[in-house]
């Protein structure tokens, strides 16, 4: 059970390094986890796991920082990781059937940090199913690869961002992903 949930984050002094995420991406998840790491909080460490399995330079040393990390994760707030998480899935692999109309409907057991390495530091290749994957930083890219049929990753604060303009304005239980698919393939 976590000892310090995503609710505590956002009202305490705590909130506006976790504000800062959101509005200065990399830069605020920086000086967030540097405000973590000065207390002794675990959270501080767990950042500190992403940004090495982030920066690994093989897919052996990310899957060990990656191992790491799943084992501090144990103990933190599952709220507040998907707030900070920035090891997206992948998705739109379609593998195992027939490729689905909205590509985003598929999410890949795959991590991008786990893919085979390229020289070009936005395209992965999958040993499982041996797709090119395309990172997208923007909903530019991933809006024109997800159209081209291309397995991709999207970062989750992009993700989240989509999230909450599609779903603007909806009663019930609404499929973010989905809804951004019909957007995309122009199925409103």
């Amino acid at each position: 059970m976590a000892s310090y949930s995503f609710l505590m984050a956002l009202s305490e002094e705590e909130g506006s390094y976790l504000a800062a995420v959101y509005s200065r991406g990399k830069e605020g998840l920086a000086a967030y986890r540097a405000y973590l790491e000065a207390r002794g909080d675990p959270r501080g460490e767990a950042l500190r796991l992403q940004d090495a399995v982030l920066a690994a330079t093989s897919s052996e040393a990310a899957e060990a920082s990656m191992r790491a990390l799943r084992a501090a994760l144990i103990d933190i707030d599952e709220m507040w990781w998907k707030c900070v998480d920035q090891l997206a899935p992948i998705r739109g692999c379609g593998r195992g059937g027939p490729l689905p109309v909205v590509r985003f409907a598929f999410v890949c057991s795959m991590r991008w940090e786990g893919l085979e390495r390229t020289n070009d530091p936005a395209l992965r290749l999958c040993g499982e199913c041996e797709e090119a994957v395309y990172y997208c930083a923007t909903r530019a890219e991933a809006e024109a690869h997800a159209r081209a049929g291309h397995c991709i990753t999207v970062p989750a604060q992009l993700a989240g961002a989509v999230a909450a303009e599609v779903t603007q304005d909806v009663l019930g239980r609404p499929d973010p992903v989905e809804m951004w698919g019909r957007r995309i393939f122009d199925e409103r």
